[in-house]
């Protein structure tokens, strides 16, 4: 289970469930908080998904961070597009696409790429998270930018 054992998913279960006040999660959200939850919804993901379309999903990826590299931003938009469409749930696409839409001045199309990132991002992607949520408001405030 991704390196991690029985009884440290179970501990993350249990400090979980017995947690007081407002927000007390449920066993589900208690498990999927758990690294082992986290990694078994992504294998079940991956199954479901199929797995040639998950590789298929991530060339498409691949292929749109090496155009973003060099600096061919419509292109890369159009690979993440084909990321996503495969796998509506990749977020690094999602974020990717809406990082090379800021760059091209599509500010209104990166607004709702960062929105669905963050509605999907993993709680633990802290720092993409936050740079979304600054470029939400930069791009709110200042439409241009």
């Amino acid at each position: 289970m991704n390196g991690v054992t029985l009884r440290e998913t179970l501990e993350t279960i249990l400090m979980g469930l017995h947690r007081d006040g407002i927000g007390t999660p449920t066993f589900l959200e208690a498990w999927w908080n758990s690294k082992a939850g986290r990694g078994l919804s992504r294998q079940i993901e991956n199954r479901a998904l199929g797995q040639d379309a998950y590789s298929r999903a991530e060339e498409w990826f691949d292929k749109g961070v090496k155009l973003s590299d060099l600096g061919k931003y419509q292109e890369a938009v159009a690979c993440y597009d084909r990321a996503i469409d495969i796998n509506p749930g990749f977020t690094n696409a999602l974020y990717n696409k809406g990082a090379a839409e800021d760059k091209i001045g599509k500010g209104q199309d990166a607004v709702l790429s960062y929105k669905r990132f963050l509605d999907l991002a993993p709680p633990e992607d802290t720092k993409h998270i936050e740079y979304a949520r600054r470029r939400l408001r930069e791009l709110r405030d200042n439409p241009s930018t």
